[in-house]
């Protein structure tokens, strides 16, 4: 049995075609990722906390911590995550 190799990729929650990634088949685009917010609707941002990599998340505008991986996006549970070489990855749950 052959294991099917996908040559398109598209971001779960606007449907915009995304760079094929095997690892996370399920990320979102930049544009809906720069929209993430917690349960109450305040918008989040996500950064590695150095350069060795780790989780860091954060509400934006007042810089408090924000405990927790669990993100929205247009009413659409996600998870923010350190992704496998660095950087942040957000994939629909």
């Amino acid at each position: 049995m052959e294991t099917e190799i996908k040559d398109e990729q598209f971001c779960p929650i606007c449907g915009v075609e995304v760079e094929v990634i095997l690892r996370y088949p399920n990320y979102v685009c930049r544009r809906c990722a720069g929209k993430a917010s917690s349960t109450n609707g305040r918008l989040l941002s996500f950064y590695n906390e150095d350069f060795g990599g780790g989780f860091f998340a954060f509400y934006r505008g007042t810089g408090e911590s924000y405990n927790s991986h669990t993100c929205f996006i247009e009413g659409v549970r996600c998870r923010a995550d350190e992704a496998h070489f660095g950087g942040i990855v957000i994939e629909k749950m």
